[in-house]
């Protein structure tokens, strides 16, 4: 099969090494939580191998490590397309196109994951939360939290337990 290999920056081995760190400090695994961890690992090891972001081009593919690795800060996509000295229309055009997804999209997809993932695995209040998360305040994060999963952020983690 396919052997891949994976920079330390991705996305997979960063869950790995923030989920080795939380163990380390301490935190305690509800049931079950162990085998959801493994598995949203495996998806995003699967999602980097079904979308091989080799056949992207070089600014999508730093764009994608970027949002990745500093969603808590980027003001938005308008900050990346700034940064690549591009129109926005025109990055969000280059990005959709190659990755099927709006960059605006995947970017909420991202937070919304490490949202779910603090949600589960800490006692941080919703509005801290949002702010770990990129979000400017924890009644926006909840709208948009709502809107991707359904739920409030107080019923998922409720649900959660």
């Amino acid at each position: 099969g396919k052997i891949i290999t994976l920079s330390e920056n991705s996305s997979p081995i960063q869950y790995l090494l923030k989920f080795h760190e939380n163990l380390s400090n301490g935190m305690q695994l509800q049931p079950f939580v162990g085998s959801e961890a493994v598995f949203h690992f495996l998806c995003l090891l699967c999602s980097k191998v079904a979308y091989n972001q080799e056949d992207y081009s070089t600014r999508t593919r730093i764009a994608i490590e970027r949002m990745e690795n500093d969603f808590s800060k980027l003001e938005g996509i308008n900050t990346l397309a700034e940064d690549f000295g591009i129109s926005l229309s025109h990055f969000t055009r280059e990005f959709t196109k190659e990755t099927g997804s709006n960059p605006l999209k995947y970017l909420t997809k991202i937070r919304m994951q490490n949202a779910m993932e603090l949600l589960r695995n800490t006692e941080l209040s919703v509005n801290e939360i949002a702010l770990k998360c990129g979000f400017s305040c924890g009644n926006y994060f909840s709208k948009a939290f709502k809107n991707n999963t359904q739920l409030t952020p107080y019923q998922f983690r409720n649900e959660r337990n």
